[in-house]
């Protein structure tokens, strides 16, 4: 019988001076991965990697196509208060990873989007198409809309 989740992840294995934290993958546990030990230290924070504040600062960056976006969607300008309300940027003036990647001209290079067309319900299928976009976040979502 499954037990209940507790409230701080991750949960760690501790014997003979190891400590270790492991996931279910199928039916058995493995260690986790760092990937996914960082990504259950966040979890365990009530945190996720888009909410972490980066090293950029809110004045060295451009949001033009954003502010232009909102104006479309509201009818109303973009104040710059709305970037701490989204958490776009701390009260601060540091850029969250979310709001670097939103930067007009991000500086987040690894950013990219992958859009893959199957023959059929699963990966068993051929692939038909692959497309690989690395624009800044904020271009490739409006390219899409």
């Amino acid at each position: 019988m499954p037990g209940k989740a507790g409230r701080t992840t991750p949960y760690y294995y501790k014997a003979d001076g190891i400590r270790e934290a492991y996931i279910r993958l199928g039916n058995e546990s493995v260690v986790a991965p760092d990937h996914v030990l960082n990504q259950l230290l966040l979890k365990g924070m009530n945190l996720s990697y888009d909410a972490l504040i980066s090293s950029y600062d809110f004045r060295d960056f451009s949001f033009s196509k954003l502010r232009e976006r909102y104006r479309m969607w509201t009818g109303h300008s973009m104040d710059d208060k709305l970037f701490e309300s989204f958490e776009i940027r701390d009260e601060t003036g540091k850029l969250t990873n979310a709001g670097a990647l939103m930067a007009d001209d991000s500086p987040i290079r690894q950013s990219r989007l992958f859009c893959t067309r199957w023959d059929g319900l699963d990966k068993k299928a051929r692939q038909t198409s692959a497309q690989e976009w690395s624009l800044p976040f904020i271009r490739i979502v409006l390219n899409l809309l």
